[in-house]
């Protein structure tokens, strides 16, 4: 008889990390990332707060759905967290509270009620302010972190995205043609087939400035292997390593370049600019996907152009 050698009860450190990584690495690679993302916002949120994560308590959970809501979340963002959480919590077997609590779902259903409604009245961004927005991109006394921001920001008007779906794009797949910029949203509420959404950027504008093109160039002094198109913009002069962008912070960058933009023009009277400062208060993430399809509208364009601008 071979005598068969102690083992320990309890897994090392080392092995104990390698089993969660294969765990994690289990399923759709997609569904996977979007997942772990969340879960690791909702650690970092902790983190900063000085709160211990775990156990997960009901209560840390409403305090960061709290934060959430305060920095003016998207109608899906609560439902989602409580999907990520579920997902991670069944693969590492952890213990979680009851996320079916009155508390939490009374939040959900506020936040999603005031978020659809304010995706549904948001604002189109004015011509002249589209117009400042493009002289800005090629301006070389500005950096190039907010010049590249910029652009994203032109892009999603021009090709009417939304804010999720200007997310969810690889920057490799991204393709610079004669007509425009191609891409795929990999990830849209409204594809099926996990086949991801195709756009074009067609390379024009309310100015003279060649925009596209020089955004793009500077677009490649960030360019990285990550399934998101920008990173988070977390001051003019850089960008946050590792972070996608947020709704609130992106709608406050907006805000922001939008103001700046308009000041630096030079070609718009200080009425205008007093008016379209006040009309740059009431932007939202979703004012770049209705931009051109409300100037389409009153344009009087045909249906199958405005659907063809919706993507």
């Amino acid at each position: 008889m071979f005598s068969v050698p102690d083992q320990p009860d309890e897994l090392s450190s080392v092995e104990a990390m390698k089993l969660k990584q294969l765990v994690l690495a289990s399923g759709a690679p997609r569904t996977m990332s979007a997942h772990i993302r969340a879960f690791e916002k909702f650690e970092m949120w902790a983190d900063c707060e000085k709160i211990e994560l775990f156990p997960i308590t009901i209560e840390k959970v409403l305090k960061y759905a709290l934060r959430l809501d305060s920095r003016e979340c998207g109608p899906s963002v609560i439902p989602a967290l409580r999907s990520s959480l579920k997902w991670v919590a069944a693969r590492l077997a952890l213990e979680l509270p009851d996320l079916q609590d009155m508390r939490l779902k009374a939040l959900q259903d506020k936040v999603i009620s005031m978020r659809a409604k304010t995706l549904k009245e948001a604002c189109p961004v004015p011509m002249l302010t589209v117009r400042a927005l493009e002289r800005f991109v090629v301006r070389d006394d500005q950096p190039s972190a907010a010049r590249v921001f910029v652009w994203w920001i032109l892009c999603m008007i021009f090709a009417s995205l939304r804010f999720d779906d200007a997310i969810h794009v690889k920057p490799h797949e991204l393709v610079w043609k004669e007509q425009g910029l191609y891409g795929v949203a990999w990830q849209t509420k409204v594809d099926r087939k996990r086949a991801g959404t195709r756009f074009i950027v067609p390379d024009v504008g309310f100015s003279s400035e060649a925009w596209l093109k020089c955004g793009w160039d500077l677009f490649h002094l960030f360019w990285d292997d990550r399934d998101y198109w920008i990173e988070e913009l977390n001051t003019r002069n850089e960008f946050l390593k590792g972070h996608p962008p947020s709704y609130s912070r992106v709608v406050q960058w907006l805000k922001f370049f939008c103001h700046l933009a308009i000041a630096m023009d030079g070609t718009i009277s200080e009425e205008n600019q007093s008016a379209l400062a006040t009309l740059s208060k009431n932007l939202t993430a979703h004012s770049c996907r209705v931009t051109m399809l409300d100037a389409a509208v009153h344009a009087g364009r045909s249906a199958q152009e405005i659907g063809l601008q919706a993507n």
